[in-house]
């Protein structure tokens, strides 16, 4: 394009190229200056989605003034070229540069940084979060000015306070937050957090979260602490090596909470190198359990049993569940119990779609069955109250393909009926619309014409064709597995090439693609999800399965008017599908838009009172809203429609345990091991227990955890402390902390700055009288725990336990600063003459002023 002229702007050179766009040098010939033309690259000329984006970047930047921000000066369409923005020309060159050459010294990192704070702080007053800083958009001009580029994944939010989030993830994964990584809100402080990064490389030359391949990065993102600079780099001062460490702070609460407030401490450390930040007090999402016990010990662990975004759910009846166990493989071929995998997976899909086909039941959903490994119809019947199981097997036979199918009663055990299917490999392409037909017609269900329309639709009349969707979804059936992933596209890929007009096909492969973008955050998968669930829609916008894809990628992007249409749509075509219910929910969640996601859970009761997965998604979006009480209620239907159901337990022992009612919370945890036995709720009946200083007691409840959970030296360790203060049994006090230690010594070998990992060890060594080896680990453990309140708190616990109270006293003093609470060492029988020391008292009142 150099030479040519686009509208009045005359192309001079080309200055660089990204993935979003290709930019010129241009003389603007009406006003004779110098300009920055930005084109969308030639691929993405016709996407509408690139396009769009393209739009917003120039309509954020252009809503924003601030000399530490790129000037938009308008935008356009050309021939050629397409959509063009202009921009202001600046002569210098972005981060991305300088960084190669290697760190900077600090008062220039520093400088570079406070620029770019203050026109973060212009962005986020008009309520916009950049979401994409990193050193690539950031310029830096000869004169030393910086310049905030690329707006592109830019959100607006609808409240312009701070405060305003959204969920969907943007960015570059190196320079990601734990909550983009993770998928969680998104809002002001993820700049931050990014803006961090770029400060750690600028003083250090080097990343602060580091892997081998993107997973392994997103993985340090959000779990690995970074070594602090000034421990990298000695001339780093403590001060800015501070502000760093609390701009990647994981938990956004512990963040400076406003780009203002990181400029007032930059400007600070400019005027007084000695000055050192003071650290927030927030509660870290990094806590963990730790040796002494507290009240809240393992209570975490439950919170998986509370969680409901992204997860299907199950359905259960007062008189009618049904779930499908896994199809067995006959002969010891691997790829027919792929097969068999896939035909179980589809016979569940199918079976859904009779819901609401004049009879009233509900079906399993085949993930659930896994999660709760149901083997048999009465392990079904018992642990979740389903009435009928269907099962099967099969088997491959030269060019014959056989499938044996029983009905049984869950509640007997008794078979209520069998059959065996025979279809030859050259005509097997709807084996399940039988299968399903059927197991209708043992039930005496009946099935409109709509019905059986609906479970025809979207499928292929070409073998080849089924065979690979059907081994497709077996692959995706354990989507954890990257492996599994790429095999089912490769798989759905070669059966739309038989079948170009397969609609459950491309649905599908949408999903698939969405899993592999989730497990390598490549933008490519996403946008490959977006065209295949569409490609679906465009063959039969009648097909649910299709929309529901749809409706996932939507989630995915952010989208989430757009999800709701989809999963609305999904449900109007077929209102059995939970999936899309709960997907609703969450969107509605996600808009801030409580109210309808209440009132879609509360019709989705009204429909289905039997569904009890309904009941437990609910309690967790009351849960994480905090109210305890409307989620117990919720917790208490899922224990009443289900009582095997052990998450309906212990989700409400969970509760009653934060609120305090421990004998209420004890009787619900002894309730769920009645029914099965799971270390989580034995380790937190070993906490409350030890709370209430019943140490034998205590220390059974943790030795029956450690028979499920050999491999937790946390649970071995927490069997020691409960051991040591019953004072019963020395040796086996002994052989515990010795275990503890070989167990944690493993987990060391892996991550030897693991700051949880080294203080709990010094502390298994110090418990076993090794006081020159716990001497030394307690040394380790204040330099990983120097800016973490929590763990610098045990490690002061742990001196007083070996007799080192000044030390004790003085790590105390600075753990308060870092947000560490007085909880632990109030309700530690070990710290009892600590409380009762002076200078203790005076440090507690010392704190509390200063709060």
């Amino acid at each position: 394009m150099i030479g040519q002229t686009v509208s009045h702007y005359k192309i001079l050179e080309k200055l660089g190229e990204g993935g979003m766009g290709v930019v010129y040098k241009a003389l603007d010939t009406r006003l004779d200056r110098i300009v920055a033309l930005k084109f969308l690259p030639r691929e993405l000329i016709f996407d509408p989605i690139a396009r769009k984006r393209f739009e917003k970047e120039a309509r954020a930047a252009s809503a924003l003034d601030h000399p530490n921000i790129a000037v938009v000066h308008d935008i356009g369409e050309a021939d050629p070229g397409g959509a063009f923005m202009c921009m202001a020309f600046y002569d210098g060159s972005t981060l991305d540069d300088l960084v190669a050459e290697g760190r900077v010294d600090e008062e220039r990192a520093r400088d570079i940084v406070l620029q770019t704070a203050r026109g973060l702080a212009a962005a986020h007053e008009a309520g916009i979060v950049h979401r994409d800083i990193k050193p690539a958009n950031l310029l830096v001009t000869k004169h030393g000015d910086v310049k905030i580029l690329d707006f592109g994944l830019a959100k607006q939010v609808t409240s312009t306070t701070p405060g305003s989030t959204d969920t969907s993830s943007g960015g570059t994964a190196a320079y990601m937050s734990p909550e983009q990584a993770t998928g969680g809100h998104v809002d002001h402080r993820s700049d931050l957090f990014s803006l961090g990064i770029v400060l750690y490389e600028l003083l250090t030359g080097k990343r602060p979260f580091t892997g081998d391949y993107l997973p392994a990065v997103m993985y340090s993102i959000v779990h690995s602490d970074p070594e602090p600079p000034e421990k990298l780099v000695p001339d780093v001062s403590r001060g800015i090596s501070a502000i760093t460490l609390r701009l990647l702070a994981k938990n956004p609460g512990d963040r400076y909470q406003s780009a203002h407030e990181l400029c007032a401490d930059l400007e600070k450390s400019f005027t007084d190198r000695s000055f050192v930040p003071v650290a927030r007090r927030g509660v870290s999402l990094r806590r963990s359990t730790l040796g002494k016990l507290s009240a809240a010990a393992l209570l975490l662990a439950v919170a998986a049993f509370l969680l409901w975004k992204g997860l299907p759910w199950i359905s259960a009846s007062d008189n009618l569940g049904i779930a499908v166990l896994r199809f067995v493989n006959v002969g010891g071929d691997p790829e027919t119990q792929v097969f068999a995998d896939g035909l179980t997976e589809i016979i569940t899909d199918r079976l859904s779609h009779l819901q609401y086909g004049g009879e009233t039941f509900w079906v399993l959903a085949a993930s659930e069955v896994r999660r709760f490994k149901l083997e048999s119809a009465t392990d079904a019947g018992t642990k979740l109250g389903i009435a009928f199981t269907v099962s099967g097997s099969v088997r491959h036979e030269r060019d014959m393909l056989r499938a044996i199918v029983q009905l049984t009663d869950a509640r007997t055990g008794k078979i209520m009926n069998s059959h065996e299917f025979r279809r030859s490999t050259a005509s097997a392409t709807d084996m399940e619309v039988e299968i399903v037909t059927t197991v209708a017609g043992w039930m005496g269900v009946e099935i409109p014409s709509t019905t059986a329309a609906l479970l025809a639709m979207g499928g292929t009349a070409k073998p080849e064709a089924y065979d690979r969707y059907t081994r497709a979804r077996g692959y995706l059936k354990d989507y954890q597995k990257l492996d599994n992933v790429v095999n089912a596209i490769v798989l759905l890929r070669e059966a739309i090439a038989e079948d170009s007009a397969f609609v459950l096909a491309y649905a599908a492969l949408a999903d698939a693609y969405r899993r592999r973008y989730i497990a390598e955050h490549d933008t490519l998968w996403i946008r490959e999800a977006e065209k295949a669930a569409g490609r679906a829609m465009t063959l039969n916008d009648e097909v649910s399965e299709a929309h529901l894809a749809d409706g996932h990628v939507r989630m995915e992007k952010g989208e989430y008017e757009r999800a709701v249409f989809a999963f609305r749509r999904s449900l109007a075509l077929d209102p059995g599908i939970s999936e899309a219910t709960l997907g609703l929910a969450q969107a509605y969640d996600e808009m801030d838009d409580t109210t309808s996601a209440v009132a879609t859970f509360r019709e989705a009761i009204a429909r289905e009172p039997g569904y009890w997965g309904y009941y437990n998604a609910f309690g967790a979006f009351y849960f994480y809203r905090n109210k305890l009480d409307e989620a117990l209620q919720q917790f208490r239907e899922v224990a009443r429609l289900a009582p095997g159901n052990i998450f309906g337990h212990n989700n409400m022992a969970a509760i009653l345990q934060r609120k305090g009612l421990d004998e209420e919370a004890i009787q619900e945890y002894r309730r769920s091991i009645t029914i099965e036995p799971s270390s989580t709720a034995y380790a937190n009946l070993g906490t409350i227990l030890f709370k209430q200083r019943k140490f034998s007691e205590s220390a059974e409840m943790y030795s029956q955890a450690i028979d499920l959970k050999k491999n937790s030296y946390q649970l071995w360790g927490q069997y020691a402390e409960a051991l040591r203060w019953s004072g019963t049994d020395t040796t086996e006090t002994h052989r515990a902390y010795r275990e503890a230690a070989r167990l944690a010594e493993e987990v060391r070998n892996v991550n030897r700055r693991n700051p949880d990992v080294v203080h709990r060890l010094a502390g298994y060594y110090s418990g076993l009288g090794e006081l020159r080896r716990a001497r030394r680990l307690l040394e380790e453990a204040r330099e990983l725990c120097a800016n973490y309140g929590y763990g610098l708190g045990h490690v002061a616990m742990i001196y007083e336990e070996i007799g080192e109270r000044e030390t004790a006293l003085e790590l105390l003093r600075q753990a308060f600063v870092l947000g560490f609470t007085r909880e632990d060492v109030e309700n530690s029988i070990a710290m009892e003459k600590l409380r009762q020391d002076d200078r203790y008292a005076a440090l507690v009142k010392e704190v509390s002023i200063q709060k």
